[in-house]
């Protein structure tokens, strides 16, 4: 079998990250799987649930770090990851709090390990919300609407990471340094380098339970008005800016990699931000959407009120982040 390291960020987790532990250890794969866990600053018992396992320095690799949010502590490890031995081919990405089913692991690699090597290759799959006690969640799904590409991919997550495995071609993608700034975040970042520069392998069933207990990071939401609230928020706080730093970040990394269309597609999106106008017939003849079609319809709204400006944030001379340091 592969080898294939988990990456995990756990930040005042101690409530349910022995669950995950377990899962993770107890994969059929489990002979061929280390867990690298970075720890962002926490101030439970995190730490001390970790080292209960009894398997840091053997089957864990515990990484301390200072508070830098989910995103930048993914980043950090995706940079670290880059560095392992090479006889890590595979990574997976793990939340703290989710339960992943034993054979999780055994099924991505299995269709990803017959795939071209040299590919950069990410296998995503399905999600099955569940609540604190690992019971049914309701919850609006996305991924089976329409297919997944780059075209709705690149302004919102369509499938999250925890379900992410993926290649040691698709990470080397991932650079180094990395503005932070201009990432939203670490999984929308790979989804979009496997969709631009190799192939996305979907899964259409769930192997792993992603709990939602009210402190996610990121989350899924049980209705539409509680979608629109929560992106009405994000909206206020410069998510839609932020996205829009990605595509021109996507746009300075891969371009001599990108298919015409989707390469013209961005200069459009970037050159028609300057006036009202120049962006409202932008959005007539746009191919970015979203899954559902009021979805579409809010996104080109806000494109027009300019709230998708994708203009660089000034850097005040650091460039993002390399392993063991944070410049934000």
């Amino acid at each position: 079998m592969a080898k294939i390291a988990v990456l995990m960020s756990a930040y005042n987790g101690a409530r349910f990250i022995r669950c995950q532990i377990d899962s993770i250890l107890n994969q059929t794969v489990a002979d061929d799987l280390h867990l690298f866990i970075r720890d962002d600053g926490s101030t439970d018992g995190t730490i001390d649930e970790i080292a209960a396992t009894g398997e840091v320095g053997r089957k864990i690799t515990l990484i301390p770090g200072k508070n830098m949010g989910a995103k930048c502590s993914f980043l950090e490890l995706l940079l670290y990851a880059k560095h392992l031995p090479a006889e890590f081919e595979y990574f997976s990405l793990a939340d703290q709090d989710d339960q992943w089913d034993a054979d999780k692991l055994e099924i991505a690699l299995a269709r990803l390990v017959p795939e071209q090597g040299d590919i950069p290759l990410l296998y995503a799959s399905d999600y099955r919300p569940v609540d604190a006690d690992l019971s049914p969640a309701p919850a609006r799904h996305r991924t089976n609407r329409k297919p997944i590409g780059i075209y709705n991919a690149m302004i919102h997550c369509i499938v999250p990471g925890h379900t992410y495995v993926f290649n040691r071609a698709l990470l080397q993608l991932v650079p180094e340094p990395i503005r932070a700034e201009d990432v939203y975040f670490h999984d929308t970042l790979l989804l979009n380098m496997a969709l631009i520069c190799g192939k996305l392998i979907y899964d259409p069933i769930s192997h792993a339970n992603y709990r939602q207990h009210g402190l996610n990071q990121m989350g899924v939401e049980k209705s539409f008005f509680r979608w629109l609230a929560i992106r009405l928020k994000r909206v206020q706080g410069g998510d839609t800016r932020t996205y829009a730093r990605q595509i021109r970040y996507l746009y300075q990394q891969f371009s001599d990699r990108m298919e015409p269309g989707l390469k013209d597609e961005i200069e459009l999106f970037m050159s028609s931000q300057s006036h009202v106008f120049s962006r409202f017939r932008y959005v007539l003849g746009c191919r970015f959407h979203r899954h559902g079609f009021f979805e579409t319809l809010g996104f080109k709204i806000l494109f027009v009120l300019g709230a998708f400006d994708s203009t660089p944030l000034p850097s005040d001379g650091h460039f993002g982040i390399l392993p063991g340091r944070s410049t934000q």
